[in-house]
């Protein structure tokens, strides 16, 4: 089988996790766990960013006076 050092030391502890089964079974669990866990991680991060929106939601509102932006924009070539 050709592998990396990577492959072969997953491979390894799927085997030792998994004793008995097939390669390809080792190695379709190892792919499973792997997916879930950055699943998990995915959701993890899109929740944290999440809550930093929450957090600094209107934070600077009022930081710039009513009709601010089209008074800069009447500067600007048309």
């Amino acid at each position: 089988m050709t592998q990396t050092a990577e492959v072969g030391r997953a491979l390894a502890i799927g085997r030792s996790l998994w004793p008995g089964l097939p390669a390809s079974q080792v190695a379709a669990r190892l792919i499973d766990e792997g997916a879930r866990s950055l699943g998990r991680a995915e959701t993890a991060r899109r929740a944290e960013r999440k809550e930093a929106l929450r957090r600094t939601a209107g934070l600077f509102s009022g930081a710039y006076p009513e009709g601010y932006l089209a008074e800069l924009r009447e500067d600007w070539p048309t």
